[in-house]
């Protein structure tokens, strides 16, 4: 009589054990979301020709079947089970599996197995996603190496439920729109999956200056791309081809930097596009930044059309504070954020479509300080180009040199002619290029950033374990944040800089989690897992379990 094997099944969260699962059913699982993936593990290397719908299938109350969709993945000892359209809501199913599975030596499994499962209320499932910033398709790889990477772990794990890494971008030639481009990783998707992660791919429309010469010329360019349709349909049936062949849930769009011009264009292209999806199933995202007027990367946006034909509004609320910007500060604080979500919402996004981005990383400043009693300008650039920062007899660079600056030097104003400050230096007039510094009223007190990089938690806990720098931490109550602070000199090691950073940690992550409750939003969504840590993934955790 042949064998039978015994195989090391379970149902993905049950933890593994040395032992083999004989039980019929299986411990019932409540609150399911209704794109859950289940992943379902074996020992032993199994007959790929027994897996199908009549060995693994799933019913609903009403005893009908679901479609699914299977993949085998692990080198033939997990199988992925995921619906091929959502789950109701608030509905019993169960899963089950047949032991006509075998594995590659004929041998059966020893019994059939049954799991029963109940999702979530739609209106209730919250959404927990993070953004991954891909920059080639070889830094794919970079976001699996380790066991620590998030990709690596659970999705009960890390609080994330749907993970959206930025896979897809037009395609450029000679300043046209061509297609898209894929920076894809089926390896980074097959394991993504394994660990009970949705994938909902990015798709980027960015300015850059190697596309066009300014913003101006970027939505010109972007204005001929949505005005040619035998394009714009060019790029959604390749993105649908993608989204067919690797049975994407959903996709995440972000267009940015449009301006004005294009914002029924892209409303309608959004349209377009959502039309071709939801009839698949598939669920679509639109990014959208915080409401202001005059701005290329804000008036784009019909936020409220954009929520009519979109499933989710993603807030990218975040970047109050960025690289370039003179004032330091958050990258978000919390009246900027709570601003912003109002904002939103009464432009007509509903709360049930709209989802808060909340920040991993944070900026660090590098700050002069100044308070003249007369009026003033302080040095803020070193270098200009390749030229050193000086001031001059005349307003020529090629006049005779005075001084060479440092970063925080304080010069009286005299007057000002369009390019040039006239100042004074021992008790001489000189001359100083505007871009250089910055000008503080009389009796002002004034930070001035002149630095600026991005940090992440596991950043502060090297600065904070540096005695040299004099590290300490206090409270700012209008951002709600902490903020460290540590003293260090410029790279020429000729100035001594205040260094500020309003810290994201688990304090501040909290309290974006309270907006998200307290206005009943859809969910929040991370930018971005690169900058992850252990404590924001712990408060994510707790909302997503909650």
């Amino acid at each position: 009589m042949r064998k039978k094997i015994y195989f090391l099944m379970y149902v993905f969260i049950i933890l593994m054990i040395p032992i083999c699962v004989q039980a019929k059913e299986m411990k019932a699982s409540n609150r399911v979301s209704i794109n859950k993936i289940w992943t379902i593990k074996f020992s032993k290397q199994i007959d790929k020709s027994t897996v199908n719908d009549k060995n693994i299938y799933v019913i609903d109350s009403n005893k009908n079947r679901v479609d699914i969709d299977l993949e085998i993945l692990n080198d033939g000892k997990w199988i992925t089970v995921s619906p091929k359209y959502s789950y109701k809501s608030n509905e019993t199913y169960t899963l089950f599996v047949s032991n006509r599975i075998k594995d590659i030596n004929g041998n059966h499994m020893k019994d059939s197995t049954a799991m029963v499962f109940t999702t979530s209320d739609k209106t209730n499932d919250k959404i927990v996603l993070a953004w991954n910033y891909v920059y080639n398709k070889e830094k794919n790889k970079s976001f699996y190496d380790s066991k620590d990477d998030v990709v690596m772990n659970s999705s009960d794990y890390s609080g994330i439920s749907v993970i959206s890494p930025i896979w897809f971008k037009l395609k450029w030639r000679d300043g046209n729109v061509i297609g898209i481009t894929e920076k894809m990783d089926e390896t980074y998707l097959k394991i993504a999956r394994m660990n009970g992660y949705e994938i909902w791919p990015c798709f980027q429309g960015m300015y850059k200056s190697s596309i066009a010469n300014s913003l101006d010329d970027y939505a010109d360019k972007m204005d001929k791309f949505f005005q040619n349709e035998d394009v714009e349909n060019l790029v959604i049936d390749q993105l649908i081809a993608y989204i067919d062949k690797y049975n994407f849930k959903g996709i995440n769009v972000d267009f940015e930097a449009l301006g004005k011009k294009n914002r029924e264009n892209y409303s309608q292209f959004v349209k377009k596009l959502t039309d071709k999806l939801r009839s698949r199933g598939v669920i679509t995202s639109v990014d959208v930044n915080e409401p202001v007027l005059h701005s290329a990367y804000s008036e784009c946006y019909d936020r409220a059309a954009l929520a009519d034909y979109a499933d989710y509004i993603m807030f990218m609320a975040y970047d109050e504070h960025w690289v370039g910007d003179k004032n330091p500060g958050s990258v978000g604080s919390y009246p900027w954020v709570e601003k912003g979500i109002n904002k939103i919402l009464n432009l007509g996004v509903p709360n049930e479509k709209l989802i808060l981005g909340v920040p991993f990383y944070m900026r660090e400043f590098q700050e002069v300080e100044a308070s003249p009693k007369v009026e003033s300008v302080v040095v803020t650039k070193r270098i200009i180009g390749n030229v050193r920062t000086m001031l001059y007899s005349e307003p020529s660079q090629s006049s005779k040199n005075i001084k060479s600056c440092a970063y925080g030097d304080l010069f009286s104003v005299i007057s000002f002619d369009g390019e040039w400050y006239k100042v004074m230096y021992n008790n001489e007039t000189a001359y100083i290029k505007k871009e250089a510094v910055a000008l503080v009223k009389g009796n002002e007190s004034k930070k001035i950033a002149v630095g600026c990089h991005t940090k992440t938690m596991n950043d502060i806990k090297k600065i904070l374990s540096d005695e040299s720098k004099r590290p300490y931490i206090y409270y700012d109550k209008v951002s709600k944040q902490n903020v460290l602070v540590y003293y260090d000199y410029d790279s020429s090691r000729t100035s001594l800089l205040k260094h500020e950073i309003w810290l994201e940690d688990k304090e501040s992550m909290k309290w974006r989690i309270d907006l998200a409750n307290k206005y009943d939003l859809k969910g929040v969504a991370a930018w971005n897992i690169g900058y992850s840590s252990y404590e924001l993934l712990q408060v994510l955790r707790n909302y997503n379990n909650n």
